[in-house]
């Protein structure tokens, strides 16, 4: 995945590449998942359950787990697909 020189993960577009990012940060912080789970306030399971990419997990506690590895979530518009795509490229020039 790769964390760029700002300290930007990767386009993080579902739960699989959030796990990884979660998963990337933690280890560069040489932090457990027991250390990431109490310094983010939550059950050790959470942490796996984040990595793991499982359903479930609260928002809030994503950005918990963010925020005790000391970033946040920066919402940018994503590419336009499909029919918007097709759409957005009608405007492009030559």
């Amino acid at each position: 995945m790769g964390v760029d020189h700002e300290g930007r993960i990767a386009r993080i577009v579902d739960a699989e590449r959030l796990g990884d990012a979660v998963r990337e940060l933690r280890r560069a912080q040489k932090m457990t998942q027991a250390d990431l789970a109490a310094a983010a306030g939550v059950p050790r399971g959470r942490i796996s359950e984040i990595e793991g990419a499982s359903r479930g997990t609260s928002t809030a506690t994503v950005l918990a787990v963010l925020s005790a590895l000391g970033y946040e979530i920066d919402l940018c518009p994503a590419p336009p697909t499909g029919r918007l795509a097709a759409y957005a490229a009608s405007f492009a020039g030559p």
